[in-house]
């Protein structure tokens, strides 16, 4: 991240950020009618993926299903451990790996990346980003990316707070609209093209 960048400048060391690179769909993402439920998707032996899906199941979906109380959560993922395994249950599922995972992001309203701790640029919502699903994530979540709330995604920190963002993508089209639009346009800053120009010049004034 930039900020990161920041600190190894000041050893005196030529620094350039390179940020992770995703493919821009090119079709047009599936409607808000034709979509429900939530997604979320990780590696679950990595620690920052346990502490977010424990912390969304126990302490964020408890606040959703008071208002929606037949609302669906998916946990995506490789490696579930029995503690993820163990949270399955009538409105909450755990596939396991799963080899193509963009039809699962083409079915659900919202992806919710309730991080609290990791570093680096979040593949799983630059992921969701580029297809064009909504993103409720964390400040930790939404690192290296220059989003901003409201716009790109919903970012906050507090279970309240994020499960007020879920139920305002959950029931206003508009919104979903709004920013389903603009986070597929915001990542073309991190398209294959886009990146390989920014390496060429990093490339070419380095010589």
């Amino acid at each position: 991240t930039n900020e990161k960048a920041e600190i190894v400048e000041s050893w005196n060391c030529p620094v350039h950020v390179v940020p992770n690179v995703h493919i821009p769909r090119t079709d047009s993402p599936p409607p808000f009618e034709e979509r429900n439920g939530l997604l979320f998707i990780g590696s679950y032996l990595h620690p920052p993926n346990m502490d977010a899906v424990n912390w969304l199941c126990r302490e964020i979906m408890p606040i959703l299903w008071q208002k929606n109380p037949e609302l669906e959560l998916t946990l995506l993922g490789s490696n579930p451990t029995p503690e993820v395994k163990e949270l399955a249950g009538e409105k909450i599922f755990v596939p396991g790996f799963i080899q193509n995972v963009e039809p699962y992001f083409d079915k659900a309203r919202v992806f919710v990346a309730p991080l609290r701790y990791g570093a680096g640029m979040k593949a799983k919502v630059g992921q969701s980003m580029s297809l064009g699903l909504p993103v409720v994530t964390t400040p930790i979540g939404a690192e290296g990316m220059n989003l901003k709330n409201g716009k790109h995604a919903f970012i906050r920190e507090d279970p309240a707070g994020i499960a007020d963002n879920i139920n305002t993508l959950l029931a206003d089209k508009e919104k979903w609209n709004e920013l389903s639009e603009f986070a597929s346009r915001h990542m073309g800053e991190f398209s294959p093209e886009k990146i390989s120009v920014n390496i060429k010049d990093i490339l070419k004034n380095s010589l």
